[in-house]
């Protein structure tokens, strides 16, 4: 399994994406984090993965990610923070959105979903991290709502990817975290016996009720604690490592 990409997206003529895997063809089996590892292999890696789509690597630009639902908006002057060193990300935010050509936006995960966003004429792109808690907090209506807040784009123009994660078949939850998202959420995409919550479906669900056209959400289907291909933290596995999801408006 190589680099994975949106068939919703590749329709954007000038947006580049991709979400990266688990390779046994690459050191440290592909892992792309800073702080797993060994940090040379992981901008290796990076490398490898961002050339193929006219990325520099050094480009890339990354926020810390909190687990919360900070958005911020990405200047040029911003452009490859993170890129050498976690300590030169950028201050912490899950999402991150720009309007200007030559920006790649990085996002990290191993079980949470990387939702990448583009309006659909390649106006403005986002990159955001939603695990539980994100889900939970709704990270994806606050990622829709930032493209009509900050470039007065309606949610009809966007469409919109959502990365492997762990599905709702392995998410087990405990019963707090259950009943939390039976309050908030309803029943629709939770599950029992074990308890578990449906994490893609829910993220779905919210990117549609946030006003994007159902036809332009797409959801990769892949689950990370199934497939040995892609990275999960909450299978324990040795070596661990992260997956990276981008995306940029062509310079």
């Amino acid at each position: 399994m190589t680099l994975l990409q949106s068939d919703l997206l590749l329709q954007v003529p000038t947006v580049i994406h991709g979400f990266t895997t688990k390779r046994e063809d690459l050191p440290d089996w592909g892992n792309v984090s800073l702080i797993q590892g060994d940090p040379s292999h992981a901008l290796d890696n990076r490398a490898k993965n961002t050339t193929t789509l006219d990325i520099p690597p050094e480009h890339l630009t990354f926020s810390l990610q909190e687990h919360g639902t900070t958005i911020r908006r990405v200047s040029v002057a911003d452009r490859g923070a993170g890129s050498d060193s976690p300590e030169s990300s950028l201050p912490p935010a899950d999402g991150l959105i720009a309007n200007e050509p030559g920006l790649p936006l990085a996002i990290m995960v191993a079980d949470c979903a990387c939702i990448l966003i583009a309006e659909r004429n390649g106006q403005a792109v986002g990159a955001f991290h939603s695990g539980w808690r994100g889900t939970f907090e709704n990270m994806a209506e606050a990622a829709v709502r930032s493209f009509q807040s900050l470039f007065g784009i309606p949610p009809v123009d966007l469409a919109a990817w959502i990365s492997p994660m762990i599905c709702g078949n392995c998410f087990e939850v405990g019963g707090d975290v259950w009943k939390k998202f039976e309050e908030r959420w309803g029943r629709d995409h939770l599950l029992e016996n074990p308890l578990r919550v449906n994490l893609p479906g829910l993220i779905g669900t919210q990117l549609v009720q946030a006003g994007i056209e159902p036809s332009n959400v797409e959801n990769s289907g892949a689950c990370t604690f199934e497939e040995e291909n892609l990275f999960s933290h909450r299978r324990g596995e040795t070596p661990n490592g992260r997956m990276m999801g981008f995306i940029s408006i062509k310079k």
